[in-house]
């Protein structure tokens, strides 16, 4: 051997291991592979791979996982789309092992699930389970169906409802499921409640769905035993459903309702014994009962709770010959019955017209009967009834019976309807309506048509009879309202306060030449009148609706074409007239038809008119209308060809809008899609005085869950005739806004998304409050040149979502940056939203209105980012109403607010400041908001010479929402100025209103304090207000005080005066103008003055003031309308009444001058004065009979006194 072929040998032998090995490893890993899956995070990455593209999320809790062993996975989640949960699983477990399933894709065995926990959330429009369930559905089924067992043991279904916040659980479920590849094969459910009777037993409702039971399969999970027991002979590719309940209380569905009826209320205690066999017959029979029946909350009840003590129905029905056979179908209650007997088609049913519908009942043998006692259902649901109060029906009955019985091919049917007896007790009084109403239908076959013998429908208010065939008959109707009315209202109150009038209906259809058909009707509305309470009256003076057309028939005497077909309505001015423009192919299953049709008159009339059928809830119209339509229509669409609206004066007031327009028009055309419920527009155009739009494209779609719309528009708003809609609707309004705003908006939908785009434009922008010191008009607080507003959003119907993508606010010295969604719309929104706010404050303030441009001065460019996040609704922000608090804790009382949950943050800062004569440097306000309690501070910054700080809260909280100022010394011996006092602090300190020179400091302390941020005026502030030693120059009120104290004492201290002098002064005390004052002074010394605001005035107490000649105090309110309610207290000195002696009984003496009018024009009450002045000329006379009566008393003038009287009455006993 060579030595090359001796060294190749160990080579290979080497390789051969490394392979081995390689495959070992291999092996190994494949076979580990299951626990390393299991024991690390791969099992999450594996269950996101597997579900990818599931409307679910799966996360997998501890896993046991083996080539060999069945899988076993704990802990398991399952969540929806949105993260939110979904169901969990205590335990997972399959039949069969890993490699079992591996290898056999479509024979998975039976899996088991252990007590899983269902979270089941409903909403208006849906519920997470159907969202996932229909995610499912709409995926692709191209793979065939696995078979598999689904055992679930223990199961629990949690259920909410968001609207309603109910909850309910549904517990102890357990089910079995057997698919195959032709779906569901075997069904098996166990669903426990609690007993009616025994609160320890426990109800429960068993189902079984498939084989039927026969001796081989006796007992389908033990529920065909009980349901009946009975062994039949199978059938391959039939199906059996046995249902058997006992004792099963469903009071937890009502949550479940509460999808479709969100006040619903349901309860009862259920029995049955059903069984339905399905194959190529169906045969089925069972009786179902229910006790204690209750239900309330549904539409149209109101407060009404229905309870009945049982319910039950039973009978016994099956499929024979195309034909449904009902066999002794009873429903019973203790109100009222419905039997029915007899067969009727299962297929092949047609109602185009009513020869076709009698053909088909009238070859059947069968009967229905229905009674109800009126007295008893009155009693259980009077509210639904609307059962007149104070009213007890204690008698009637309706009466319903259908029958057809064919004899020697004799197709007949008889229908009658009859309310009889109807009685009540009112006021202890009885009264009775005989006949209601009693209907009564017989007809029969006669060749090929039916020929009616009898329609009649009687009572005492109501007179009709027809007679003869479709193609050639007569009827008359007469109708008295008035005694309608006068009937029904002893019975019912239906919000009907009026109903009079006289009804009148005639027509005939004719044949005519064979196959050709005319109808004319006519009915007259006279003397009529229709109010519902708390609305406007329906009124008619004569009503006319005239009908005709004409027609040709086939030789089955059924509609072939219409020919012509006209309707005309007139009353007074006002007219409908609609026209068929051609014929009318009745018979073609794509006949198309053409109309026009015209509508004019008064825009009032046609709303009473159009009211039961059309309501506008609040809202009163009026304006002359004019409208034309051309209309073409087919089975599928129906297209306008052309449609124009044109209103002129309209007027529509509502609740809180007036809109007045002198004109106002409509033009579009377009086309609606029965099919797919889908409107299409090339374009729509609004146009009026204050607004217009123009939408271009437009194509809404309205169905259900494929609902939306896309178009392109371009509008122009005036915003100040807007503006007037709102200000001439409401009394009390706090802004008006004009300017011209005009842009575009793009919209598109697809599937539940929606987006849109909007670019916009304001000019000549400006925002106007009410001018508070001119009682009337309005005075500008901004304005703005232009003012531009881009944003991008999208509307996620399904999740009830809205993104904020980009949202920029721009105007010169301010921009807004905003982006975030507000999630939740349909329950309770939630908020999360950011952004940054730039502003430069030099070119900002300079576009504030004029008085706040005096009062208010910013500088500084800034830049500052904001937040906000948390559930939020409509805030109380707006209201309308000015609530008046009585005092301070009362506000800080709980209440329910939707705001309580919001967090954020936001500031604003400048470079200086003067704020009504506060003049400060650099400063910056925050707010920090924690669920819904906002902190704003502002850090000690000077100003005048003094400090200011501020540390107060923002109570989103409470209802409405309030700014709670803490206890605190908010302004600290600050610098007074004119600014000041002509603004806020003449409020505080009238005597300082509007002084023209000031000098002194001030401190502010805050007690306690709060102002809803809706209406400060209405909140409440205690505190009090320091003066260090203040000298001012007066204003009107000031002037006008030291006028009249020096007119004072110079009178008095003038030796000729008299007590006329005052009245003379009291006539002078009118408003004294500040000529020859310039010089004066006003001292206030060192003081404390206790104010506080409440109901819209600030309320002060002793505050003191020094002029030359006195020292005075002032006390009262001033209202925050500048109003004064004062009284100032002026002392009258020693030295002023030394002099002279007749006003000696003024000494020491104040007067209370009472103080009424406004800051600028004050009004001294001079009627003070007058008393006084009186005063001081009787008092001296009184002094002076005082003395000399004294006198003569001392000189025995009381003895002479006394014989004088003895003279007059001898009869005095001695």
């Amino acid at each position: 051997m060579s030595a090359s072929s001796q060294a190749t040998r160990p080579r290979r032998h080497r390789w051969r291991w490394i392979a081995v090995l390689l495959l070992g490893t291999l092996a190994g890993g494949v076979w580990f592979a299951p626990a390393i899956v299991s024991q690390t995070s791969l099992r999450h990455s594996i269950a996101s791979w597997v579900t990818r593209g599931w409307p679910i999320r799966v996360e997998p809790g501890p896993t046991s996982l083996g080539w060999m062993k069945p899988v076993t996975l704990r802990d398991l989640r399952v969540h929806d789309a949105d993260g939110q949960p979904l169901l969990t699983i205590k335990e997972l477990r399959s039949e069969k092992t890993l490699w079992q399933l591996a290898t056999q894709p479509t024979q998975f065995g039976t899996f088991t699930l252990v007590d899983p926990i269902a979270n089941v959330v409903l909403r208006a429009d849906g519920s997470n389970v159907e969202d996932v369930v229909a995610a499912f559905l709409s995926g692709p089924t191209t793979e065939p169906s696995p078979q598999f067992r689904l055992e679930i043991v223990n199961a629990r279904a949690e259920v909410e409802h968001l609207v309603t916040k109910r909850k309910s659980a549904i517990e102890s479920v357990d089910l079995k499921v057997a698919c195959d590849a032709n779906g569901i094969n075997l069904l098996t459910a166990e669903i426990p409640s609690k007993s009616a009777t025994t609160s320890s037993e426990a109800g429960r409702v068993a189902i079984y769905f498939g084989k039927p039971v026969t001796e081989s399969n006796p007992n389908a999970n033990g529920v065909a035993a009980r349901a009946d027991g009975v062994a039949v002979k199978p059938d391959n590719d039939s199906r059996q459903l046995l249902v058997r309940a006992k004792d099963w209380r469903f009071d937890g569905l009502s949550t479940l309702l509460a999808r479709w009826q969100p006040k619903c209320e349901l309860t009862g205690v259920m029995s049955a014994d059903c069984r339905l066999s399905l194959g190529e017959a169906i045969e089925g029979k069972g009786v179902i009962t229910v006790q204690a029946l209750t239900a309330a909350g549904l539409n149209g009840m109101g407060a009404d709770r229905l309870r009945l003590s049982e319910v039950s129905l039973r009978g016994n029905v099956a499929t024979q010959g195309g034909k449904i056979v009902l066999d002794q179908a009873e429903l019973q209650t203790e109100v009222g019955s419905l039997t029915a007997t007899g067969s009727v088609p299962a297929s092949g049913w047609s109602f185009q017209t009513v020869n076709e519908a009698l053909s088909k009942i009238g070859r059947e043998t069968f009967r229905v009967d229905g009674e109800v006692d009126l007295a008893k259902l009155a009693a259980l649901l009077p509210q639904t009834l609307a059962v007149r109060e104070g009213t007890r029906i204690d008698g009637g009955s309706i009466r319903l019976a259908l029958a057809s019985q064919p004899e020697d091919d004799h197709e007949q049917f008889q229908g009658e309807l009859d309310v009889a007896r109807l009685s009540a007790v009112a006021d202890g009084r009885r009264f009775e309506w005989e006949t209601p109403l009693h209907a009564l239908v017989v007809t029969h076959r006669d060749g090929d048509e039916f020929l009616f013998d009898r329609v009649t429908c009687r009572s005492d208010f109501l007179q009709a009879d027809a007679k003869g065939t479709l193609t050639d008959a007569t009827f008359q109707l007469r109708a008295d309202l008035d005694r309608l009315h006068h009937n029904l209202s002893r019975f019912f109150d239906w919000g009907i306060v009026r109903l009079s009038g006289q009804l009148v209906a005639s027509g005939q259809i004719q044949r005519r030449d064979g196959d050709k058909v005319e109808l004319q009707t006519k009915t007259e509305l006279t003397s009529f009148e229709l109010q519902r309470r708390g609305e406007s009256p329906w009124r008619e003076t004569r009503l006319e609706v005239v009908a005709s057309s004409k027609a040709r028939l086939t030789a089955q005497q059924q509609l072939r074409s219409v020919e012509s077909a006209s309707l005309r309505l007139a009353s007074g001015e006002d007219r409908l007239d609609v026209t068929l423009s051609g014929p009318l192919e009745w018979s073609s299953p794509n006949a198309r038809w053409r109309a026009v049709a015209d509508v004019g008159g008064g825009l009032d009339s046609w709303q009473a008119r159009l009211r039961p059928v059309l309501v506008v809830e609040d809202w009163q119209t009026s304006g002359q209308l004019a409208a034309h339509a051309e209309i073409s229509s087919d089975s599928r669409v129906i297209d306008v060809t052309k449609l124009s609206v044109a209103i002129d004066n309209l007027n529509a007031r509502g609740p809180e809008w007036f809109i007045q327009e002198p004109k106002l028009t409509l033009e579009t055309a377009g086309r609606w899609e029965s099919a797919t419920s889908r409107w299409v527009a090339p374009q729509v155009a609004v146009t009026g005085t204050s607004l217009a739009a123009t939408v271009s494209n437009l194509d809404c779609s309205l169905d259900g869950a494929k609902a939306g719309a896309s178009g392109d528009a371009r509008f122009r708003v005036h915003l100040g005739n807007v503006s007037g809609w709102k200000v001439q609707a409401q009394q009390q309004t706090s802004y008006f806004v004009a300017g011209e705003a005009t842009g575009s908006l793009r919209f598109q939908q697809r599937g539940s998304i929606t987006t849109a785009t909007l670019d916009s434009t304001v000019a000549k922008l400006a925002l106007a409050t009410p001018n508070e010191r001119m009682q009337s008009g309005w005075e500008t607080a901004w304005q703005e040149p232009q003012v531009t507003l881009t944003t991008q959003a999208t509307f996620d119907s399904a999740k009830q979502s809205l993104r904020l993508n980009e949202t920029k606010l721009l105007a010169d010295g301010l921009e807004v940056d905003l982006a975030g969604q507000v999630a939740e719309l349909a329950a309770t929104p939630v908020v999360d939203v950011a952004g940054e706010v730039a502003y430069d404050w030099d070119r900002l303030t300079q576009r504030l209105g004029e008085s706040l441009r005096q009062n208010v001065q910013l500088t500084g460019q800034e830049r500052r980012q904001f937040a906000l996040r948390g559930p939020l609704s409509s805030p109380d922000l707006a209201t309308t109403q000015r609530p008046r608090l009585s005092n301070v804790s009362r506000i800080l009382q709980p209440t329910d607010s939707s705001l309580a949950a919001l967090t954020g943050e936001a500031a604003l800062g400048w470079q200086s400041v003067t704020l009504y004569g506060l003049t400060a440097g650099a400063g910056d306000l925050s707010c920090k908001l924690t669920e819904g309690v906002g902190t704003l501070t502002l850090r000690d910054i000077p100003v005048n010479e003094g400090r200011v700080r501020l540390n107060s809260q923002l109570r989103l909280d409470r209802s409405p929402a309030l700014i709670v100022l803490q206890s605190d010394r908010v302004i600290d011996k600050v610098r007074l100025s004119p600014e000041l006092c002509a603004g806020w602090l003449k409020f505080v300190a009238p005597i300082m209103a509007y002084a023209t020179r000031v000098e002194g400091r001030f401190s502010v302390v805050l007690t306690n304090g709060s102002l809803p941020v809706s209406d400060p005026s209405s909140g409440e502030i205690t505190g009090q207000f320091a003066i260090h030693q203040a000298q001012l120059s007066p204003g009107p009120l000031a002037n006008q005080i030291v006028t009249l104290v020096d007119r004072v004492k110079a009178l008095t201290k003038s030796r000729s005066f008299k007590p006329d002098d005052l009245l003379s002064l009291a006539e002078q005390t009118g408003p004294a103008g500040n000529a020859g004052r310039e010089r004066v002074w006003v001292t206030l010394p060192e003081q404390q003055v206790p104010f506080r605001l409440s109901n819209g005035r600030v309320i002060h107490e002793g505050l003191t003031l020094v002029t030359k000649e006195a020292t005075l105090k002032t006390r009262g309110s001033v209202g925050l309308d500048e109003s004064l309610d004062l009284i100032v207290e002026v002392p009258i000195r020693d030295e002023w009444v030394a002099q002279n002696k007749s006003l000696s009984s003024l000494r020491s003496q104040s007067l209370q001058i009472p103080v009424r009018g406004s800051l600028t024009r004050p009004q001294l009450d001079a009627r003070v004065l007058e008393t006084l002045a009186r005063e001081a000329f009787t008092a001296p006379v009184e002094n002076l009979l005082q003395k000399e009566l004294q006198k003569r008393l001392d000189k025995g003038f009381g003895k002479e006194l006394e014989k004088g009287l003895n003279r007059f009455l001898p009869n005095k006993k001695k």
